[in-house]
């Protein structure tokens, strides 16, 4: 995936003798700022050896998804690097493929994005998720996430998902989901055949004007670059859950955020808010030292009884 001269280089090293390293090869180390090795150990004699001299870091099976976020964020800060392993190719003989399956179906993407005349900041912006979403997933010890998740990936590099500002948009058929109520069903039911489904990207404030900036150029994206006109956007998210005004202050952004729909259902006991506030969906509550005026009286209300959850809600565009 490139940006300015950022550029994944995946390097094939000689299995017996190292004098059979092919010039085109030695010639992307050479041109590497940085090179990412199986095992430093080995790789750095070798390296000397062909009289290459670069930053190393370790890309290995035991910290894919760190090490992968890191050299996303290398190649988009516009940094070369070369993926090598102990010996052979790397995604062959080390965990370097779904790293590069990952960049070459971006890359492809990107290539689809310019077929349609879509812009490369909003390309930039909607793969920048990627690394902030695999970081995050680091971040709080998920066990599913990441590179690991290839169906959510798959939204970003098949042109199914975009983020357009603060928010991301998804075009979905009509939604069914039955655990929220019958009034929630019934509206449902009235919605048409395909909205646009809101996703809350990690990352920054929930700022009113953004996120209203948004929804304003959510349905003119889809309309001029798809054909398609989209009048209904719907949202399941914690953010929605209509009892988090029991212990948010009144103009906070999540509560304003949560006017801009008309809520229609919801449903109790979803880890997904304990997830943002505590850093954990299953926190320790007779441990947790508050640190945030937020995290004070969402403990306060949990302790008196409350309980967090999702909300569903419908916005009209």
């Amino acid at each position: 995936m490139e940006k300015s001269s950022g550029t994944l280089t995946l390097v094939g090293t000689p299995i017996g003798n190292a004098a059979d390293l092919t010039p085109r090869a030695l010639n992307a180390l050479e041109n590497a700022d940085i090179i990412a090795c199986e095992d430093t150990r080995r790789s750095l004699p070798f390296l000397l050896g062909r009289g290459v001299k670069k930053p190393l870091v370790s890309y290995h099976k035991h910290n894919e998804k760190s090490g992968a976020e890191y050299l996303v964020r290398l190649l988009e800060e516009g940094k070369n690097v070369a993926l090598v392993t102990d010996a052979g190719m790397p995604g062959i003989s080390d965990p370097g493929e779904r790293l590069a399956v990952t960049l070459c179906a971006a890359e492809i993407a990107r290539v689809r994005y310019a077929e349609r005349g879509i812009s490369d900041s909003i390309f930039y912006d909607t793969m920048s998720d990627i690394g902030v979403w695999t970081a995050d997933c680091r971040r709080t010890g998920s066990l599913i996430g990441g590179l690991d998740n290839t169906a959510w990936l798959a939204h970003h590099v098949r042109l199914e998902l975009f983020k357009l500002g603060r928010l991301q948009f998804q075009p979905i058929k009509r939604p069914v989901i039955l655990n929220m109520g019958l009034a929630c069903i019934w509206k449902m039911r009235k919605l048409p055949d395909v909205c646009l489904n809101v996703h809350i990207p990690r990352g920054g404030r929930l700022d009113e004007g953004a996120c209203k900036a948004s929804f304003y150029a959510a349905p003119l994206f889809f309309e001029k670059y798809f054909g398609k006109k989209y009048t209904v956007c719907t949202c399941l998210s914690w953010l929605l859950y209509p009892d988090n005004k029991l212990f948010m202050k009144e103009n906070s952004n999540i509560l304003k955020f949560a006017s801009m729909f008309e809520i229609t259902g919801k449903r109790k006991f979803n880890p997904d808010a304990m997830q943002y506030i505590f850093g954990s969906k299953t926190p320790d509550f007779q441990k947790i030292v508050p640190s945030t005026s937020l995290q004070r009286s969402a403990l306060e209300y949990y302790n008196s009884g409350g309980s967090f959850g999702l909300g569903f809600g419908i916005k009209n565009l």
